[in-house]
This record gives C-alpha cells, sequence and structure tokens, in this order.
C-alpha cells in the first residue's frame, strides 16, 4: 500500500526515530548485559530488514554503499579523536608487526595452494578418497585461464 506523499515521509521518519530510539535503547542496554553493541546493532538491523518483523525494503545499493561509507569515514575519526598519543605509541610497535605478519601469511597461504594446486591439495582426505589431485575436482569456472 502507497501512502500520499505528506503521510509517506512522515511514515518515512517515524520508522527512521524508532529505529534511532532503539539503537540508542539498545546500546544502554548492551552496556549493562556486557554484549558487544555491534551485535545488538546487528539484529536489530536484522529485525527491521525485509526478512524481519520490520519488513522495511531496501535495495538501493548505491546509496548503502554511501553511506556505509560515511559512517566508517565518522568511525575512524571518532576514534583517531578519542585515542591518546601514548596509547597509539604503545600499540604502534605490536600492530606493525600484526599487520606485517598477518600480510605475510595470507599471501602464502593464499598464494602457495593456488600456485602448486595439486601438490598442497594431494593431503588433504578427499585427494585421497578419489586418488587424484583437487585440482580436477575443482569447478571449471574457478579454475586459472
Amino acid at each position: 500500500m502507497s501512502l500520499p506523499e505528506p503521510l509517506s515521509t512522515a511514515a518515512d521518519l517515524a520508522v527512521l526515530g524508532l529505529l534511532l530510539a532503539l539503537a540508542v535503547g539498545s546500546s544502554r542496554l548492551s552496556t549493562r548485559a556486557g554484549v558487544p553493541a555491534i551485535l545488538v546493532f546487528l539484529v536489530v538491523g536484522i529485525m527491521a530488514g525485509s526478512e524481519g518483523i520490520g519488513g522495511i525494503h531496501f535495495a538501493d545499493y548505491q546509496l548503502a554503499f554511501r553511506i556505509g561509507t560515511v559512517a566508517l569515514a565518522m568511525i575512524l575519526f571518532d576514534g583517531g579523536l578519542n585515542t591518546s598519543a601514548d596509547l597509539a605509541r604503545r600499540a604502534a610497535a605490536p600492530g606493525a608487526v600484526l599487520a606485517t605478519l598477518g600480510v605475510l601469511l595470507t599471501a602464502l597461504l593464499v598464494a602457495v595452494p593456488r600456485a602448486w594446486p595439486g601438490v598442497c591439495c594431494a593431503w588433504s582426505a578427499r585427494a585421497r578418497r578419489f586418488r587424484r589431485p583437487c585440482s580436477r575436482s575443482i569447478p571449471v569456472a574457478f579454475r586459472a585461464k
């Protein structure tokens, strides 16, 4: 059912206000309960969505991308403003080590099996069971061309 224009905008603003009130209330509730706020926000968002009880259908992916980008920028900006210089200095060395080793380990875990699929997959139970390399069992769409 489609509402006429003034009522449609009023309904959209009322739903937005209700969701904001739920977000504030769930934030306080999550602090008291010891549950991460992001988990509560996800549950509220899922329940408000098209598959939940809210039934809000949202299919504008470009707008969702823009909103997500602005939200990420605000989160990073807030995190930067609320981080003390001493805390940043203490976390710089472990962060650099974790970032460097994480990238190196991820590259090795992804590149080595990709470069030699028969060798790396030959140890798997599936390869032993069928007595063939896993690379033959990979669908054609995922094979290197």
